[in-house]
């Protein structure tokens, strides 16, 4: 054998093949030129999320959308922000007792719905000329929040007649005495505060807020 023909060999490793995984290790491949290679596992990198944010409709909430910039990796959670509602058009509107029928001025669509009733209790102190309070009126409606249609809780429609009443907003209870009817109690989940009427006429009403119930 002659020796002479022996050369020695350095390796020379050069990386070859890298393959990165967000979740799951990965890997590279170096290589030498004699056609020796090793592989070196490489630590998940974890995403890298870009935020997309749609917002609310009429009828569907916003939401922000996360899509990994090296995986495509995408999920949806809520932007925090609500539907808005359809926003009625009284131009192009039909109502009765029931429903209310419009085509939405936001988004076009043809809408028609049972009304959505808020019980209210609509509250007038009735005074003398001097500004002292007589009574107070109390008119009960259901009054739909988005065509604001307005139906009497009672049947038939009165307005009741009392010398003070109760409101209390934890539970959202109207309490009072009748002069007519006796004791009634209602829950109202909207307090709409009285006018003050410094003459007995209402031609004369202003929204003053004096002479307020000390129980509102």
């Amino acid at each position: 054998v002659d020796d002479s023909l022996h050369t020695s060999h350095e390796h020379d490793y050069q990386e070859a093949t890298r393959v990165e995984n967000c979740e799951s290790p990965g890997y590279i491949i170096y290589e030498c030129s004699c056609g020796d290679s090793y592989i070196e596992t490489l630590e998940p990198t974890g995403h890298d999320y870009e935020e997309t944010e749609t917002e609310p409709t009429c009828t569907e909430d916003g939401f922000i959308t996360y899509k990994c910039k090296k995986c495509d990796d995408t999920y949806d959670e809520p932007s925090g922000k609500k539907a808005t509602g359809h926003v009625f058009d009284s131009t192009s509107s039909h109502v009765t007792p029931q429903r209310h029928e419009f085509t939405c001025s936001s988004c076009g669509e043809n809408v028609s719905e049972n009304h959505t009733f808020t019980a209210t209790a609509m509250i007038t102190a009735m005074t003398d000329s001097s500004g002292s309070i007589r009574y107070y009126a109390i008119a009960m409606r259901n009054i739909c929040s988005v065509c604001n249609y307005s139906a009497s809780i009672d049947t038939p429609d009165v307005t009741h007649r009392t010398s003070s009443y109760q409101y209390d907003r934890s539970s959202e209870t109207l309490t009072f005495v009748c002069d007519d009817c006796g004791s009634r109690t209602y829950h109202c989940t909207v307090y709409l505060d009285y006018e003050v009427i410094t003459e007995s006429e209402p031609s004369s009403s202003s929204n003053s807020g004096a002479g307020a119930n000390s129980s509102h």
